[in-house]
């Protein structure tokens, strides 16, 4: 449960922290390199790339060590570096050491780059942001490609198609691979991510002459340029009176690759067009049927056999989309009810209803039926997390009570 919670809340710090906006400033500063004259040097905008993510992987981290130690702290206020560790062991071990010591006992300390405060939080201060960076995402061997070089390889492969873009077989990449050796990323784990170094140069390039401002335009290259506007004018006019689609489309797209402007306009919808793919692929990996919890899974796969039958048997109009949404829907608001089975299933009354024999209270779980075939499924698995949360706190709320009555027992005893 403690690994859940953190992930949940490693993600969620992401979505507040709107990582669209880091890649939009990265596509920004990339495309504008790319409209330089000359060998273009993409080093100092690789390195800011990754630098806003590693400071974006720290914070996130830092969040779910903060909402596993919220956890913790429900049944104990006063917890211990060893309760925080074991309750969500697979992420800890980058906050905490733990060691066996000469006797067997293990000895859980914080690392020194980190500081708590009082109620054993992480502050989000510039030590402990700087201290998860090192932490989490410098270290290597734990991916299969380390942070740096990820985030590394997403600008670079940027850079490749800005430069297609503006100067098609005249890309001139530039990269020094020294500079970004410092950061951890190195060629060979570039290329495993996917980076063509074919096109990319990594040997120094000659510097321009200073000083050196370019020619004016002539009157004659003036006249040609202009000409060549008006050209691409007329071709698109006559094309629409023409009313021929494949002309204008070449009409279209000469005057886009003629105009900056344009050009702009297009990258600005590609940036934000990136960034909407990257928070869906995020939510998408969090709100999966894959991360729900083992009850919950188990409950899909019989709800989804039941319902699936159901809806051939009664020749239900229902699409392959609806199906997946109702089921999805009504695992959710059976997992809320703490059903562990399904032995009925029905579609009445505008309700798609589950039951489980042999319980005395809470044997029923329903949703309407027509608002859970259009609910995507992704919201109901959403859902699910919300009331894996909720029930792991009432659980830990009714052991606090426990454990408050059987002090008061024993203290009447004496």
């Amino acid at each position: 449960m403690g690994n859940l919670v953190f992930v949940t809340a490693h993600e969620t710090r992401h979505s507040l922290d709107g990582l669209g906006a880091a890649f939009q400033q990265t596509k920004d500063s990339i495309n504008k390199q790319a409209q330089q004259q000359g060998s273009r040097d993409y080093t100092d905008e690789v390195k800011a790339h990754v630098l806003r993510l590693r400071k974006a992987e720290a914070r996130a981290e830092i969040d779910g060590f903060n909402a596993v130690v919220d956890m913790v702290r429900q049944t104990n206020p006063k917890p211990t570096l060893e309760q925080i560790y074991e309750k969500a062991p697979r992420h800890m071990h980058d906050f905490i050491d733990k060691k066996v010591n000469q006797l067997g006992i293990n000895i859980y300390t914080l690392k020194p780059n980190l500081q708590l405060d009082k109620d054993m939080y992480l502050p989000m201060n510039a030590k402990n942001i700087e201290g998860m960076g090192k932490n989490f995402f410098d270290k290597t061997g734990y991916f299969a490609i380390d942070y740096p070089d990820n985030y590394a390889s997403y600008a670079i492969k940027l850079a490749a198609y800005y430069e297609q873009k503006h100067h098609g077989k005249d890309s001139k990449i530039y990269l020094d691979m020294k500079e970004l050796g410092k950061m951890g990323i190195d060629e060979a784990s570039l290329k495993k991510a996917g980076v063509d170094f074919n096109g990319i140069n990594t040997t120094p390039p000659k510097q321009a002459a200073p000083n050196q401002p370019a020619a004016p335009e002539t009157a004659d290259q003036l006249q040609a340029r202009m000409d060549a506007m008006l050209d691409r004018i007329n071709r698109s006019l006559e094309a629409y009176r023409q009313n021929d689609a494949e002309a204008i489309r070449a009409a279209n797209a000469e005057m886009i690759a003629a105009s900056p402007a344009a050009q702009k306009m297009l990258a600005d919808h590609d940036t934000f067009t990136e960034a909407l793919r990257q928070q869906q692929e995020q939510e998408n990996r969090l709100y999966s049927l894959e991360n729900m919890p083992e009850r919950a899974q188990m409950l899909h796969s019989r709800i989804h056999e039941k319902f699936t039958a159901y809806v051939q048997e009664h020749n239900l109009p229902y699409t392959e989309r609806g199906i997946q949404n109702s089921v999805a829907a009504i695992t959710a608001e059976a997992y809320a009810k703490k059903l562990s089975d399904i032995d009925d299933l029905v579609v009445n009354n505008g309700r798609l209803s589950v039951k489980q024999e042999g319980r005395v209270v809470g044997s029923y779980a329903w949703v309407d039926a027509d608002k859970a075939a259009s609910t995507p499924e992704r919201e109901s698995f959403k859902e699910t997390l919300l009331a894996e949360q909720n029930l792991a706190r009432e659980a830990e709320q009714r052991e606090m009570a426990r454990q408050a009555e059987q002090s008061r027992g024993m203290g009447m005893s004496r």
